[in-house]
Protein backbone atom coordinates (compact mmCIF):
# COMPACT_ATOMS: atom_id res chain seq x y z
CA UNK A 1 0.00 0.00 0.00
CA UNK A 2 1.25 3.51 -0.75
CA UNK A 3 2.84 5.76 1.83
CA UNK A 4 1.68 9.24 2.63
CA UNK A 5 3.19 12.07 0.61
CA UNK A 6 2.95 15.84 1.03
CA UNK A 7 -0.38 17.46 0.28
CA UNK A 8 1.24 19.59 -2.39
CA UNK A 9 1.04 16.56 -4.67
CA UNK A 10 -2.68 17.21 -5.19
CA UNK A 11 -3.04 17.99 -8.88
CA UNK A 12 -6.64 19.17 -8.50
CA UNK A 13 -5.70 22.43 -6.79
CA UNK A 14 -7.37 25.29 -8.62
CA UNK A 15 -9.46 22.97 -10.80
CA UNK A 16 -12.48 23.00 -8.52
CA UNK A 17 -14.55 25.44 -10.64
CA UNK A 18 -13.81 23.39 -13.78
CA UNK A 19 -14.91 20.15 -12.17
CA UNK A 20 -17.97 21.88 -10.71
CA UNK A 21 -18.94 23.11 -14.19
CA UNK A 22 -18.38 19.66 -15.68
CA UNK A 23 -20.41 18.13 -12.88
CA UNK A 24 -23.22 20.65 -13.37
CA UNK A 25 -23.40 19.93 -17.08
CA UNK A 26 -23.28 16.23 -16.36
CA UNK A 27 -26.14 16.57 -13.87
CA UNK A 28 -28.26 18.38 -16.45
CA UNK A 29 -27.54 15.62 -18.97
CA UNK A 30 -28.38 13.04 -16.33
CA UNK A 31 -31.86 14.49 -15.80
CA UNK A 32 -32.47 14.09 -19.52
CA UNK A 33 -31.27 10.50 -19.30
CA UNK A 34 -33.29 9.94 -16.12
CA UNK A 35 -36.49 10.63 -18.01
CA UNK A 36 -35.51 7.79 -20.33
CA UNK A 37 -34.65 5.51 -17.41
CA UNK A 38 -38.14 5.95 -15.94
CA UNK A 39 -39.62 4.35 -19.04
CA UNK A 40 -37.67 1.13 -18.50
CA UNK A 41 -39.44 -1.84 -16.95
CA UNK A 42 -36.28 -2.82 -15.04
CA UNK A 43 -33.13 -0.82 -14.34
CA UNK A 44 -30.16 -2.97 -15.50
CA UNK A 45 -27.76 -1.76 -12.80
CA UNK A 46 -26.73 -4.22 -10.12
CA UNK A 47 -26.77 -3.27 -6.45
CA UNK A 48 -23.21 -4.60 -6.26
CA UNK A 49 -22.12 -1.26 -7.71
CA UNK A 50 -22.82 0.31 -4.31
CA UNK A 51 -20.09 -1.52 -2.29
CA UNK A 52 -17.76 -1.17 -5.29
CA UNK A 53 -18.07 2.61 -5.30
CA UNK A 54 -17.97 2.74 -1.49
CA UNK A 55 -14.66 0.86 -1.52
CA UNK A 56 -13.25 3.20 -4.15
CA UNK A 57 -14.37 6.27 -2.19
CA UNK A 58 -12.99 4.83 1.05
CA UNK A 59 -9.52 4.36 -0.43
CA UNK A 60 -9.51 7.70 -2.24
CA UNK A 61 -10.47 9.42 1.01
CA UNK A 62 -7.47 7.77 2.66
CA UNK A 63 -5.24 9.01 -0.17
CA UNK A 64 -6.31 12.63 -0.59
CA UNK A 65 -7.74 13.30 2.92
CA UNK A 66 -9.96 16.04 1.46
CA UNK A 67 -13.71 15.67 0.96
CA UNK A 68 -13.80 18.67 -1.39
CA UNK A 69 -11.36 16.90 -3.72
CA UNK A 70 -13.50 13.76 -3.56
CA UNK A 71 -16.59 15.76 -4.53
CA UNK A 72 -14.80 17.41 -7.47
CA UNK A 73 -13.45 14.05 -8.62
CA UNK A 74 -16.88 12.45 -8.33
CA UNK A 75 -18.55 15.23 -10.31
CA UNK A 76 -15.92 15.11 -13.03
CA UNK A 77 -15.97 11.31 -13.30
CA UNK A 78 -19.77 11.32 -13.30
CA UNK A 79 -19.99 13.81 -16.15
CA UNK A 80 -17.28 12.22 -18.29
CA UNK A 81 -18.67 8.71 -17.79
CA UNK A 82 -22.01 9.77 -19.28
CA UNK A 83 -20.37 9.63 -22.70
CA UNK A 84 -20.57 5.85 -22.35
CA UNK A 85 -24.34 6.18 -22.81
CA UNK A 86 -23.90 7.59 -26.32
CA UNK A 87 -24.06 5.24 -29.30
CA UNK A 88 -20.76 4.11 -30.80
CA UNK A 89 -19.63 5.00 -34.31
CA UNK A 90 -20.22 1.48 -35.62
CA UNK A 91 -23.18 0.66 -33.42
CA UNK A 92 -26.17 -0.05 -35.66
CA UNK A 93 -28.74 -1.21 -33.13
CA UNK A 94 -28.46 1.10 -30.13
CA UNK A 95 -29.79 -0.40 -26.91
CA UNK A 96 -29.92 2.04 -24.04
CA UNK A 97 -30.24 -0.75 -21.45
CA UNK A 98 -26.87 -2.27 -22.43
CA UNK A 99 -25.10 1.08 -22.21
CA UNK A 100 -26.72 1.81 -18.86
CA UNK A 101 -25.60 -1.56 -17.47
CA UNK A 102 -21.90 -0.79 -18.12
CA UNK A 103 -22.08 2.91 -17.28
CA UNK A 104 -21.11 2.47 -13.56
CA UNK A 105 -17.89 0.72 -14.59
CA UNK A 106 -16.97 3.54 -16.96
CA UNK A 107 -17.54 5.89 -14.02
CA UNK A 108 -15.17 3.86 -11.84
CA UNK A 109 -12.42 3.74 -14.49
CA UNK A 110 -12.66 7.51 -15.11
CA UNK A 111 -12.66 8.08 -11.34
CA UNK A 112 -9.48 6.02 -11.00
CA UNK A 113 -7.77 7.87 -13.87
CA UNK A 114 -8.58 11.26 -12.32
CA UNK A 115 -7.28 10.02 -8.96
CA UNK A 116 -4.05 8.78 -10.57
CA UNK A 117 -3.45 12.02 -12.46
CA UNK A 118 -4.23 14.24 -9.47
CA UNK A 119 -2.32 12.14 -6.93
CA UNK A 120 0.30 10.38 -9.02
CA UNK A 121 2.73 9.88 -6.14
CA UNK A 122 0.20 8.59 -3.66
CA UNK A 123 -1.43 6.21 -6.13
CA UNK A 124 1.94 4.74 -7.09
CA UNK A 125 2.44 2.16 -4.32
CA UNK A 126 5.79 2.56 -2.55
CA UNK A 127 7.24 -0.92 -2.67
CA UNK A 128 9.56 -2.67 -0.25
CA UNK A 129 11.15 -6.09 0.03
CA UNK A 130 8.36 -7.07 2.42
CA UNK A 131 5.65 -6.20 -0.10
CA UNK A 132 7.19 -8.20 -2.94
CA UNK A 133 7.70 -11.10 -0.51
CA UNK A 134 4.01 -10.91 0.42
CA UNK A 135 3.04 -10.88 -3.25
CA UNK A 136 5.23 -13.89 -4.00
CA UNK A 137 3.75 -15.88 -1.11
CA UNK A 138 0.27 -14.93 -2.29
CA UNK A 139 1.15 -16.08 -5.81
CA UNK A 140 2.31 -19.47 -4.47
CA UNK A 141 -1.03 -19.81 -2.66
CA UNK A 142 -2.80 -18.77 -5.86
CA UNK A 143 -1.06 -21.53 -7.84
CA UNK A 144 -1.80 -24.16 -5.19
CA UNK A 145 -5.45 -23.15 -4.84
CA UNK A 146 -5.86 -23.37 -8.61
CA UNK A 147 -4.34 -26.88 -8.53
CA UNK A 148 -1.90 -25.86 -11.25
CA UNK A 149 -0.30 -29.31 -11.41
CA UNK A 150 -3.51 -30.68 -12.93
CA UNK A 151 -3.84 -27.90 -15.47
CA UNK A 152 -4.74 -29.66 -18.71
CA UNK A 153 -3.75 -26.78 -20.99
CA UNK A 154 -0.43 -26.34 -19.18
CA UNK A 155 -0.62 -22.54 -19.03
CA UNK A 156 -0.52 -22.37 -15.24
CA UNK A 157 2.36 -24.83 -15.08
CA UNK A 158 4.40 -22.80 -17.56
CA UNK A 159 3.61 -19.60 -15.69
CA UNK A 160 4.64 -21.24 -12.41
CA UNK A 161 7.98 -22.40 -13.85
CA UNK A 162 8.67 -18.91 -15.22
CA UNK A 163 7.77 -17.41 -11.84
CA UNK A 164 10.14 -19.55 -9.77
CA UNK A 165 13.29 -17.39 -10.38
CA UNK A 166 11.44 -14.19 -9.48
CA UNK A 167 9.80 -15.74 -6.42
CA UNK A 168 13.21 -16.97 -5.27
CA UNK A 169 14.71 -13.52 -5.98
CA UNK A 170 12.08 -11.78 -3.82
CA UNK A 171 12.68 -14.29 -0.98
CA UNK A 172 16.43 -13.79 -1.26
CA UNK A 173 16.23 -10.01 -0.86
CA UNK A 174 13.66 -10.17 1.93
CA UNK A 175 15.65 -12.69 3.97
CA UNK A 176 19.14 -11.30 3.35
CA UNK A 177 20.99 -8.05 3.78
CA UNK A 178 21.90 -7.87 0.10
CA UNK A 179 22.16 -4.30 -1.22
CA UNK A 180 19.21 -3.17 -3.32
CA UNK A 181 20.87 -1.91 -6.49
CA UNK A 182 18.95 -0.06 -9.19
CA UNK A 183 18.78 -3.23 -11.24
CA UNK A 184 17.43 -5.22 -8.30
CA UNK A 185 14.83 -2.55 -7.54
CA UNK A 186 13.74 -2.46 -11.18
CA UNK A 187 13.39 -6.26 -11.38
CA UNK A 188 11.46 -6.47 -8.11
CA UNK A 189 9.20 -3.55 -9.07
CA UNK A 190 8.49 -5.04 -12.48
CA UNK A 191 7.80 -8.41 -10.87
CA UNK A 192 5.40 -6.74 -8.46
CA UNK A 193 3.49 -5.15 -11.36
CA UNK A 194 3.20 -8.50 -13.16
CA UNK A 195 1.94 -10.27 -10.04
CA UNK A 196 -0.57 -7.51 -9.30
CA UNK A 197 -1.80 -7.60 -12.88
CA UNK A 198 -2.43 -11.35 -12.57
CA UNK A 199 -4.28 -10.85 -9.29
CA UNK A 200 -6.21 -7.91 -10.76
CA UNK A 201 -7.47 -9.92 -13.72
CA UNK A 202 -8.37 -12.85 -11.47
CA UNK A 203 -10.10 -10.56 -8.97
CA UNK A 204 -12.15 -8.74 -11.61
CA UNK A 205 -13.24 -11.94 -13.35
CA UNK A 206 -14.14 -13.73 -10.12
CA UNK A 207 -16.02 -10.79 -8.62
CA UNK A 208 -17.95 -9.97 -11.78
CA UNK A 209 -19.06 -13.61 -12.02
CA UNK A 210 -20.66 -13.45 -8.58
CA UNK A 211 -24.43 -13.49 -8.29
CA UNK A 212 -26.00 -10.06 -8.07
CA UNK A 213 -27.18 -8.88 -4.68
CA UNK A 214 -30.93 -9.39 -4.60
CA UNK A 215 -33.71 -9.16 -2.07
CA UNK A 216 -34.12 -12.92 -1.87
CA UNK A 217 -30.41 -13.54 -1.26
CA UNK A 218 -29.29 -14.87 2.12
CA UNK A 219 -27.46 -12.66 4.58
CA UNK A 220 -24.26 -14.67 4.14
CA UNK A 221 -24.34 -14.35 0.35
CA UNK A 222 -25.06 -10.63 0.48
CA UNK A 223 -22.24 -10.06 2.97
CA UNK A 224 -19.74 -12.14 1.00
CA UNK A 225 -20.53 -10.53 -2.35
CA UNK A 226 -20.58 -7.03 -0.85
CA UNK A 227 -17.18 -7.63 0.79
CA UNK A 228 -15.70 -8.81 -2.50
CA UNK A 229 -16.95 -5.75 -4.37
CA UNK A 230 -15.82 -3.44 -1.55
CA UNK A 231 -12.31 -4.91 -1.68
CA UNK A 232 -12.32 -4.58 -5.47
CA UNK A 233 -13.28 -0.91 -5.06
CA UNK A 234 -10.38 -0.34 -2.65
CA UNK A 235 -7.90 -1.98 -5.01
CA UNK A 236 -9.26 -0.48 -8.24
CA UNK A 237 -7.02 2.61 -8.20
CA UNK A 238 -3.90 0.47 -7.82
CA UNK A 239 -5.14 -2.00 -10.43
CA UNK A 240 -5.40 0.78 -13.02
CA UNK A 241 -2.05 2.23 -11.90
CA UNK A 242 -0.22 -1.09 -12.30
CA UNK A 243 -1.77 -1.62 -15.73
CA UNK A 244 -0.48 1.79 -16.81
CA UNK A 245 3.00 0.99 -15.48
CA UNK A 246 3.12 -2.21 -17.54
CA UNK A 247 1.40 -0.99 -20.71
CA UNK A 248 4.25 1.44 -21.41
CA UNK A 249 6.56 -1.47 -22.20
CA UNK A 250 4.46 -2.48 -25.19
CA UNK A 251 5.17 -0.71 -28.50
CA UNK A 252 2.44 1.04 -30.46
CA UNK A 253 2.02 2.37 -33.97
CA UNK A 254 3.71 5.72 -33.22
CA UNK A 255 6.35 4.25 -30.93
CA UNK A 256 7.38 0.98 -32.54
CA UNK A 257 10.92 0.46 -31.19
CA UNK A 258 11.91 3.98 -32.22
CA UNK A 259 13.63 6.76 -30.29
CA UNK A 260 10.39 7.80 -28.61
CA UNK A 261 9.75 4.25 -27.49
CA UNK A 262 13.18 3.80 -25.91
CA UNK A 263 12.98 7.22 -24.23
CA UNK A 264 9.65 6.19 -22.73
CA UNK A 265 11.16 2.88 -21.59
CA UNK A 266 13.99 4.70 -19.81
CA UNK A 267 11.51 7.00 -18.06
CA UNK A 268 9.34 4.04 -17.09
CA UNK A 269 12.38 2.18 -15.77
CA UNK A 270 13.30 5.20 -13.62
CA UNK A 271 9.73 5.31 -12.34
CA UNK A 272 9.88 1.66 -11.34
CA UNK A 273 13.20 2.21 -9.55
CA UNK A 274 12.01 5.35 -7.76
CA UNK A 275 8.91 3.64 -6.39
CA UNK A 276 10.96 0.81 -4.85
CA UNK A 277 12.54 1.68 -1.52
CA UNK A 278 16.30 1.18 -1.22
CA UNK A 279 15.84 0.70 2.52
CA UNK A 280 16.00 -2.92 3.61
CA UNK A 281 13.02 -4.28 5.46
CA UNK A 282 13.35 -5.16 9.13
CA UNK A 283 13.85 -8.86 9.71
CA UNK A 284 11.04 -9.14 12.26
CA UNK A 285 8.70 -7.48 9.74
CA UNK A 286 9.64 -10.19 7.25
CA UNK A 287 8.94 -12.91 9.81
CA UNK A 288 5.58 -11.37 10.72
CA UNK A 289 4.58 -11.19 7.05
CA UNK A 290 5.56 -14.82 6.49
CA UNK A 291 3.73 -16.01 9.62
CA UNK A 292 0.60 -13.96 8.88
CA UNK A 293 0.27 -14.78 5.18
CA UNK A 294 1.17 -18.47 5.39
CA UNK A 295 -1.20 -19.11 8.30
CA UNK A 296 -3.98 -17.10 6.60
CA UNK A 297 -3.63 -18.86 3.26
CA UNK A 298 -3.31 -22.33 4.80
CA UNK A 299 -6.43 -21.77 6.93
CA UNK A 300 -8.41 -20.42 3.98
CA UNK A 301 -7.23 -23.27 1.74
CA UNK A 302 -8.41 -25.87 4.25
CA UNK A 303 -11.65 -24.25 5.47
CA UNK A 304 -12.64 -21.92 2.57
CA UNK A 305 -13.64 -18.95 4.69
CA UNK A 306 -13.42 -16.55 1.74
CA UNK A 307 -12.89 -16.84 -2.02
CA UNK A 308 -9.26 -17.03 -3.10
CA UNK A 309 -9.17 -13.60 -4.76
CA UNK A 310 -10.74 -11.89 -1.75
CA UNK A 311 -8.36 -13.34 0.85
CA UNK A 312 -5.36 -12.42 -1.36
CA UNK A 313 -6.39 -8.77 -1.61
CA UNK A 314 -7.35 -8.62 2.06
CA UNK A 315 -3.85 -9.80 2.94
CA UNK A 316 -2.44 -6.90 0.91
CA UNK A 317 -4.76 -4.42 2.61
CA UNK A 318 -4.37 -5.69 6.19
CA UNK A 319 -0.62 -6.43 6.29
CA UNK A 320 0.50 -2.77 6.68
CA UNK A 321 -1.98 -2.32 9.53
CA UNK A 322 -0.69 -5.48 11.19
CA UNK A 323 2.91 -4.21 11.06
CA UNK A 324 1.79 -0.79 12.34
CA UNK A 325 -0.07 -2.47 15.20
CA UNK A 326 2.98 -4.52 16.12
CA UNK A 327 5.37 -1.53 16.01
CA UNK A 328 3.16 0.96 17.83
CA UNK A 329 1.19 -1.20 20.23
CA UNK A 330 3.17 -4.35 20.92
CA UNK A 331 6.76 -3.14 20.55
CA UNK A 332 6.41 0.31 22.13
CA UNK A 333 3.93 -0.60 24.85
CA UNK A 334 4.98 -4.04 26.04
CA UNK A 335 8.47 -4.85 24.83
CA UNK A 336 10.51 -1.65 24.56
CA UNK A 337 9.89 -0.44 28.17
CA UNK A 338 11.37 -3.70 29.45
CA UNK A 339 14.55 -3.44 27.37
Amino acid sequence: MPRNTPKSQNGLSGLGPLFSFIGLMGTMIFFVIFSKIRKLDEIPISLTVIPLILGLTFEYRRICKNWKTIIYTTLGAFALSLFSLLPGKRERNYRFEEHLAVWPYYFIVVYCLIAIVSHSKKTTPQLTEGITLLQSIALIYWFIDLNFMNDEQGFLTIFFLLSIPFIAYSFFHALSQSILTDSARFILSLWSSVVMLVFSIDNILRVMNQDFISEDGSYQIITSVSLQYFVLGISSIYIVRNILMLSGFFPSRNRFFNKTYFNDINELRDEHISRYSAKQVKMYHTLIIILFTVSTFVANYNYHFLPRHTVVWLSFILSPYLLYFFDVIILNTFLRPRL
